[in-house]
């Protein structure tokens, strides 16, 4: 669809506009991260990679054909669908020592998308962290926040792990990586392939761990597994030469699942058998469509992949802050919470900026509904 999009948009473009689309270039280099080259070595060294690309253990279709790419770039470029906010998106500013969960307890800061702050049995994951603006390979054009960014990213405490899921601009953040790599001493813990692009950011082979499915790394007591998702990768021309990932978070006394970016897949099952029963579970819910089914999960694609990984408390990523399907805004989570009480789950749907302890009761005010009173009034 990306593609398709592209060649729309630089078709409707006249050499008069010749300076405006350099502008809109900028940064585009450096973005896109490794060659295919560079990923290879690698990545060869997996079961999941065969052809110079890797493949899901499930197929997972995205064949759109050139009038649905038309629709669908008329939905997300016109708004329709109540497809963004008609108020601000409220945040929550933490305060630093928010952060500091002791040592058996586990708590989640939700910061929008997919970025996460997980605080498991004394340790701290951040998760899939982008702090630009937009997600995209260019500073100009592309899909932009829909509220900023809660805390600063200098405002972070020490962080144990950056756990990445995949590739893809709104997971995969150049400028984010490369600051984190300043401020922080964690490493970077991403599947197979995906450490190339760090590579090629200047990040020392030293703070790169790069897993294949069902690898685990260890940092001190802390488990991080990296478990099959249902997806694809790439950063603009080359599809699926690096990996793609869920991840299991294991301290000394409580277990996380970070769902990252997946399309629902029998694998949930057995990622609960292996690794659960998880205290949390970070599940996506948004960027959904009828023409990708198996890349994105529904909302209640994700209530039942929660109750296939055996999860207690389900925290929805992957919405509210970039609009990348043209679906309502909203609708995730209504679908999500209409799901969800008929599975009998419990959901705890924090602010961007919010922190979740799940041990306490989990209860929240429909803020997201302040926010579009149009539609939800």
């Amino acid at each position: 669809m990306l593609r398709g999009a592209l060649r729309l948009a630089v078709g409707t473009v006249s050499l008069a506009t010749g300076g405006w689309v350099l502008r809109a270039l900028h940064g585009t280099p450096a973005a896109l991260g490794a060659q295919s080259s560079e990923i290879r070595g690698v990545a060869e060294r997996s079961p999941h990679y065969h052809d110079g690309v890797f493949v899901n253990l499930e197929p997972a279709s995205l064949n759109i054909d050139t009038e649905e790419q038309r629709n669908i770039l008329w939905e997300l470029i016109s708004g329709r669908a109540a497809g963004r906010p008609a108020t601000d998106i409220p945040l929550i500013t933490p305060e630093p020592r928010a952060f500091e969960a002791p040592a058996g307890r586990i708590a989640v800061s939700w910061f929008g998308h997919s970025t996460a702050l997980l605080e498991i049995d004394g340790y701290r994951v951040l998760t899939d962290p982008v702090w630009s603006e937009r997600c995209s390979p260019s500073d100009v054009v592309g899909p932009g926040r829909m509220h900023p960014p809660p805390v600063p990213l200098d405002a972070l405490p020490a962080l144990d792990a950056i756990v990445v899921s995949h590739d893809h601009y709104d997971h995969l953040d150049t400028d984010t990586i490369i600051a984190l790599a300043r401020t922080q001493w964690a490493p970077f813990v991403v599947p197979l392939g995906v450490g190339a692009h760090l590579r090629d950011w200047g990040i020392p082979d030293e703070r790169i761990i790069e897993l294949d499915w069902n690898e685990r790394a260890q940092i001190d007591e802390l488990t991080l597994i990296c478990t099959p998702a249902r997806h694809f990768s790439g950063r603009f021309l080359n599809r699926n030469v690096t990996l793609w990932a869920s991840w299991a978070i294991i301290g000394p006394a409580h277990r996380a699942y970070f769902g990252g970016d997946t399309g629902y897949t029998k694998s949930f099952a057995e990622i609960g058998q292996e690794h659960g029963p998880f205290d949390l579970t970070l599940m996506p819910v948004g960027a959904y469509n009828t023409v990708w089914p198996d890349i994105h999960m529904n909302p209640e694609d994700a209530v039942q992949a929660h109750v296939d990984v055996n999860g207690g408390l389900l925290v929805p990523i992957h919405w509210c802050t970039f609009r990348l399907a043209p679906h309502p805004w909203a609708e995730p989570i209504e679908r999500l919470l209409a799901a969800a009480g008929a599975a009998n789950v419990a959901v705890a749907v924090p602010k961007p900026g919010g922190r979740v302890d799940p041990t306490a009761t989990a209860e929240f005010e429909p803020w997201w509904r302040l926010a579009e009173p149009s539609r939800y009034a």
